[in-house]
């Protein structure tokens, strides 16, 4: 039988820097990466810039399904450490009723 250990806190604690990660870190590039795609469109006219830009577009959703990614880690680790904990309470719960006297 496999041994289930878990640190609830550490989990939680995990969970809330990768939504850091999302939150501060890529929102951000992706903020200044848009700024700089608007400067660069203001200086740049052509059939150059235009393949450019279309390639521009699928760098953006790469790091947008990157982003994605995060949101879903942190959503997934989450719930893992709410059900944990859960779990937890309801086995002390029925353990606690098993312990009392008939």
């Amino acid at each position: 039988m496999a041994l289930l250990r878990q640190d609830i806190e550490t989990i939680r604690t995990l969970a809330a820097q990768i939504a850091h990660e999302r939150n501060d870190t890529v929102e951000n590039l992706l903020g200044r990466l848009n700024g700089i795609n608007e400067e660069l469109n203001a200086a740049w006219d052509g059939p150059s810039q235009i393949a450019f830009q279309e390639a521009y577009g699928d760098w953006i959703q790469q790091l947008r399904k990157y982003s994605d990614t995060l949101n879903n880690v942190h959503q997934y680790l989450t719930s893992v450490a709410q059900n944990f904990e859960d779990l937890d309470a309801a086995a002390a719960a029925a353990a606690s009723g098993a312990a009392a006297p008939v």
